[in-house]
C-alpha cells in the first residue's frame, strides 16, 4: 500500500512537471512570436515593465484592480505618429480557494491631440444591471439604446464623459463586442477583460485602438 502511495506521487510530480515545461515553453514561444510582430511594427520589445512607456497608471481602472500586479511582452514605440505601447497586463484578486489570476492583452495609445476625462467603459454584467438599483453609476444615452444595454460607462465629470461619448463614437461602440476602454488625460487603453491576445490578434488590436483615437481626437478637435 505505501508503495502505491509513493508511486502516485512520483506520478502526479511528473505530471504537475509536464505541465509546467509545457506552460514554460507556450510562454517562450509567445514571447518569441510578439517579438517578431514589434520587429515587423516598427516597435522596441521589452520582457518585462523597463519600458518607458509603463506607468504611472493610478487614475485608470484597470490597474486599481488587484495586486502582484506585472507588465511582459512589451511592445513600445511610435505607430502612425502616435506614442503607442502593448503588454500583457497580469494581476491577482481573492486569496484561498477564491484566489484568481486576470490576464490581458492591452493597447495604449498616448497623443498630446487628446484631453480626455477619466473614464472606464466596460462590457455591462447582471451584477451590474443590479447595482444600479442601489445607485451604481452608469451613463445611459437614450439616443444609443443599444450601447447602453450592451456596456457600463462611469466617470466622475459625467458631462465631460457625455461629450467625449458623442453620437458618432457610440454608433462605432455599438458595433463592438466585449470592449473595455479606460481613459484620461493623454491616453487611453484599449483591452478584453481578462483576455490575452494571440500574437496574430495583436495587430487587429492595435487597428482598432487606432479607430478608437480617431472618434477621441474628433471630439477634441471639436
Amino acid at each position: 500500500m505505501e508503495v502505491f502511495i509513493v508511486i502516485l506521487c512520483l506520478l502526479m510530480l511528473i505530471g504537475l512537471g509536464v505541465r509546467a515545461w509545457r506552460a514554460w515553453g507556450h510562454e517562450q514561444k509567445r514571447t518569441a512570436a510578439l517579438a517578431v510582430l514589434a520587429h515587423e511594427l516598427g516597435l522596441e520589445f521589452f520582457t518585462g515593465a523597463d519600458a518607458p512607456f509603463v506607468g504611472p497608471w493610478s487614475s485608470y481602472y484597470l490597474f486599481e484592480q488587484g495586486r502582484s500586479k506585472t507588465f511582459a511582452n512589451v511592445m513600445y514605440g511610435k505607430v502612425e505618429g502616435v506614442e503607442a505601447a502593448i503588454f500583457d497586463y497580469s494581476y491577482i484578486t481573492g486569496n484561498g480557494k477564491n484566489r484568481y489570476h486576470h490576464h490581458q492583452t492591452v493597447v495604449c495609445l498616448r497623443s498630446a491631440d487628446l484631453h480626455l476625462p477619466f473614464f472606464a467603459l466596460r462590457p455591462e454584467g447582471i451584477f451590474h444591471k443590479l447595482g444600479q438599483l442601489f445607485g451604481y453609476q452608469d451613463i445611459d444615452f437614450v439616443t444609443h439604446a443599444e450601447f447602453s444595454r450592451k456596456y457600463l460607462l462611469r466617470g466622475q465629470a459625467e458631462e465631460a464623459v457625455r461629450v467625449t461619448f458623442n453620437a458618432e463614437f457610440l454608433s462605432f461602440l455599438e458595433s463592438t463586442t466585449g470592449l473595455s476602454l479606460d481613459g484620461g488625460n493623454d491616453r487611453f487603453l484599449y483591452y478584453q477583460y481578462n483576455k490575452r491576445s494571440t500574437p496574430s490578434e495583436v495587430r487587429q488590436a492595435l487597428f482598432d485602438a487606432l479607430q478608437v483615437l480617431v472618434h477621441l481626437r474628433v471630439v477634441r478637435q471639436a
